[in-house]
């Protein structure tokens, strides 16, 4: 679901060959649903087990943050480059 990152790419790109950057938001459904589904569910495993509950309710709620993308797209020679990052990772 792209909650645990699997691998980093690393490209050097001179300021000189950049041109129409923008910013952007995009939602993914899935992820909202699910990971909001399963906070509302985990939200009764509190009263149970107290401390478990509130990790799973920690897990579940980056499940769902990780639905809400921040996208920088610009142009790099002629070719539109699109980097999208969850909002909790943006900086």
């Amino acid at each position: 679901m792209g909650v645990i990152p699997v691998g980093a790419k690393e490209d050097i790109i001179p300021l000189k060959i950049i041109s129409n950057i923008q910013i952007g938001i995009k939602y993914k459904l899935a992820p909202l649903i699910i990971g909001g589904l399963l906070a509302l569910l985990s939200l009764g495993n509190i009263f149970n087990s107290g401390l478990g509950g509130l990790i799973f309710l920690a897990i579940y709620i980056t499940i769902a943050g990780s639905g809400i993308r921040t996208t920088l797209t610009f142009d790099k020679s002629g070719t539109k480059q699109v980097i999208s990052v969850p909002f909790f990772e943006a900086k």
